[in-house]
């Protein structure tokens, strides 16, 4: 399978603009015989989006936009975010696995951020399930953004029989000290998972400013065991490709078959241990020592 990173700079607000910019990119992806083409998170409506807007970006399902792309995907398979509007009228930061004319999946942001420039729990409904899917290049599973730096749904996904994970993303360019941690941050998880979990990885992050933030791309696929097989520029846009082989999932599942021995019995029985007990044997003195911020930037980078 030949996969693609729609590596975008998208415009907050402006819905129409934005589907031109990810028809050219579908046009494109076509000419180079891309099989799935990936695009970051809220690829149709921006980012940067406050309460006024989110109500006129949102989207039904049936919503002609909607339509014009499951039309494309009868020649190409696409991941799109968009804000989501339900029957009851509740707005999700949604992914879509669009193929063969028809939405294969949809996942709704679960961890939704509300700290520094981040409001998104003010503004959307937090999903509800995360589980993998069976589509023409083998078993998938999608997450949005900060969904990732929640460990238990990458492992769900792993338990579920995901070969693929796709996350798409809106990750800005800031952080502690003189560096962009988020990004070194994203690249050692990205990492991980592909190497604890002997899947593909594929990160699909947008570009350039948007707003009052601005986005370094850095779009990648990481294949099992843990090595870079592409990566996007920084702070451009582009389309990057990969060719992805269910092979090295089977090499990499023989010779790392540590997760094979996963004791799902007893994950369940200790959670809801833990579950019950509430935490009520954890202490958290340790955090009640003043927080001297200087230092903290020296020795940490964190997203």
């Amino acid at each position: 399978m030949k996969v693609g990173l729609g590596q975008i700079k998208y415009e907050t607000g402006k819905v129409k603009k934005n589907l031109k910019k990810i028809q050219k990119f579908i046009f494109k992806a076509k000419k180079e015989e891309v099989d799935l083409l990936v695009f970051p998170e809220l690829s149709l409506t921006g980012y940067s989006l406050k309460s006024h807007l989110i109500s006129k970006v949102a989207l039904r399902l049936d919503d002609p936009i909607i339509e014009s792309l499951k039309e494309e995907s009868k020649d190409i398979s696409l991941v799109v975010g968009l804000v989501e509007e339900s029957k009851t009228y509740d707005f999700y930061n949604t992914a879509l696995y669009l193929e063969k004319g028809e939405i294969k999946h949809l996942h709704r942001k679960i961890y939704l951020p509300n700290y520094g420039i981040f409001e998104e729990k003010k503004y959307f409904s937090s999903g509800k399930e995360v589980k993998a899917f069976e589509t023409s290049y083998g078993r998938m599973g999608v997450l949005v953004c900060a969904d990732s730096w929640h460990p238990v749904l990458p492992y769900i996904l792993a338990l579920d029989g995901a070969f693929i994970f796709i996350n798409v993303v809106a990750s800005y360019s800031k952080g502690l000290g003189k560096k962009i941690s988020t990004r070194y941050a994203w690249e050692r998880l990205n990492k991980f998972y592909a190497q604890v979990f002997s899947c593909y990885v594929v990160f699909v992050n947008t570009v350039g400013a948007d707003g009052e933030n601005s986005f370094w791309g850095g779009s990648t696929v990481i294949k099992p065991g843990g090595r870079t097989l592409v990566k996007a520029d920084y702070c451009k846009e582009q389309l990057a490709t990969a060719y992805i082989d269910l092979k090295r999932v089977r090499y990499y599942k023989n010779v790392l078959p540590e997760f094979k021995e996963e004791k799902i019995d007893l994950v369940i029985r200790e959670l809801k241990r833990i579950k019950k007990d509430k935490l009520k044997n954890v202490s958290f003195k340790h955090f009640n020592k003043p927080f001297k911020r200087k230092n903290f930037e020296k020795k940490a980078y964190l997203p």
